[in-house]
């Protein structure tokens, strides 16, 4: 971690993480528009089908743990600061920073996307097209209100915005969390309020599935909400605050064998077993030993920056040059055109976003923060 001149806190390896979890789920996805599409796929291989077909949401997870710990973080930080959480100017930041982009995908994926369906003809796909044929407005309060997660279990995905799933999640879990650190009592009682909801949720999830079944529409819902990774990633939050927790877990966090010895861990997880809640324990234990050495990847930050763009736009991105490269013969060329094409408009779109679309938000977010975040 880093304090700059303006007492910014800045944690190393963070914008890194962001890069490589959304790269993947971008990788993830063209993988799954493949498949969809009856394209030779890596879903289809041996010893790539559990990687490619979990290592999307595996990457959310990664990305739920990772607001779960720099959100708490800073709420203790602001509460040792000033003895309170402003809860007015948090949940400010946050529209700031997420209603721009989010409701810029909802429109996309509810009017830019059937009105561009009726206009031209996206050759060689059938699954994205006839979703957007059939799009259900219904699901429209749904998306407005943050509850897209939810409204997955009851209406089909919407094009170009079935994705944002994840952002609901994290607006759901922004409603909870500053008021559990402004009301405890101390660095302590919240670590508590926090380990018991996290302990109420994994209960929740298990005890759902024994009494309704997995066909019940209760677990599937427990199981969209998943708060229980956000908390394990304030667990984490709470080792690097407290003094106490940090200076014996430093001698762990710092030992580069054992960073070494997560990563293959975590490679474990995601290559063969995809247990869920084991690899947010990595996550975390990941997160904190990336901050604590202070490990930079340069050529990733820049990817890191523009994640949430990445995330949200690639969608579209994948689907307009998926009928480019349809019009290529070979696989070869069809793998070429495709990742090419999708990967640099990804890239291009979410540099204009980030620009145009988020920075003119995130420059008044700063009015409105206690504790000042991020990179100089």
């Amino acid at each position: 971690m880093s304090d700059s001149k303006q007492n910014r806190i800045y944690f190393y390896g963070l914008d890194e993480i962001r890069a490589i979890a959304a790269l993947l789920v971008y990788f993830h996805h063209v993988e799954l528009f493949k498949k969809r599409e009856s394209h030779p796929s890596l879903y289809e291989f041996k010893y790539t089908g559990n990687f490619i077909s979990n290592i999307g949401h595996n990457s959310v997870i990664c990305f739920f743990v990772l607001s779960g710990f720099l959100i708490t973080y800073l709420l203790l930080k602001e509460k040792e600061k000033i003895g309170t959480v402003k809860i007015r100017e948090f949940y400010i930041r946050r529209i700031l920073r997420i209603w721009p982009l989010y409701f810029f995908v909802t429109f996309i994926g509810f009017v830019l996307l059937p009105v561009l369906g009726k206009l031209f003809n996206f050759q060689g796909q059938a699954y994205y097209p006839s979703l957007i044929e059939k799009i259900d407005y219904n699901a429209l309060p749904m998306y407005l209100l943050f509850l897209s997660n939810i409204a997955l279990l009851f209406y089909k995905p919407i094009a170009g915005a079935a994705q944002s799933w994840s952002v609901s999640v994290e607006e759901q879990f922004y409603l909870i969390w500053p008021n559990i650190v402004k009301f405890s009592k101390g660095v302590k009682q919240a670590f508590i309020f926090i380990l018991i909801l996290f302990l109420i949720k994994i209960g929740a999830n298990y005890f759902s599935y024994s009494i309704f079944g997995k066909q019940s529409i209760i677990p599937a819902i427990l199981s969209k909400v998943s708060i229980e990774y956000m908390c394990v990633g304030a667990f984490g939050a709470f080792v690097i605050f407290s003094e106490k927790l940090r200076a014996p877990a430093s001698i762990f966090l710092k030992n580069k064998l054992a960073l070494v010895g997560i990563l293959i861990l975590i490679i474990l997880e995601c290559v063969k077993y995809n247990h869920t809640l084991a690899l947010a324990f990595l996550f975390i234990l990941l997160i904190l030993m990336l901050v604590t050495q202070e490990i930079k990847i340069k050529f990733l930050k820049p990817f890191g920056k523009i994640s949430y763009g990445i995330y949200m736009l690639h969608p579209l991105c994948i689907f307009i040059s998926f009928s480019i490269a349809s019009q290529f013969k070979t696989e070869v060329m069809f793998n070429l055109v495709l990742y090419s094409l999708s990967f640099v408009l990804t890239i291009l779109i979410s540099m204009a976003s980030y620009k145009y679309l988020e920075m003119p938000f995130l420059k008044r977010k700063e009015k409105f923060a206690i504790i000042q975040s991020g990179s100089v």
